[in-house]
């Protein structure tokens, strides 16, 4: 049902009905990671990543969400953090 959601807003509210696995807290962010580092094999996104430069990337919301990025001036910036991480091995493999 979520991943045939008509848009994110959809998704995002029944995702809010799921059960989370027991470790969630534990293996979040290496799964994040995981799937940036997949999406950023498209030379494309690559190139417009790394065009970026070295410009600190903040995942700016309105919706409260705390941990993957920053609301109102406070978070954690996961999204952010694994974005110039990731920028970062891109660099590091082109050199």
């Amino acid at each position: 049902m979520i991943r045939k959601a008509k848009d994110p807003s959809i998704a995002k509210k029944l995702g809010r009905g799921v059960e989370m696995r027991p470790d969630w807290d534990v293996v979040k962010e290496e799964l994040m990671r995981d799937f940036i580092r997949k999406k950023f094999e498209s030379p494309f996104l690559a190139d417009l990543l790394l065009k970026t430069g070295d410009a600190e990337l903040v995942h700016n919301n309105t919706w409260n969400d705390r941990v993957w990025g920053v609301c109102r001036g406070s978070g954690q910036n996961l999204l952010g953090k694994i974005l110039m991480e990731v920028r970062q091995e891109l660099k590091n493999s082109s050199s």
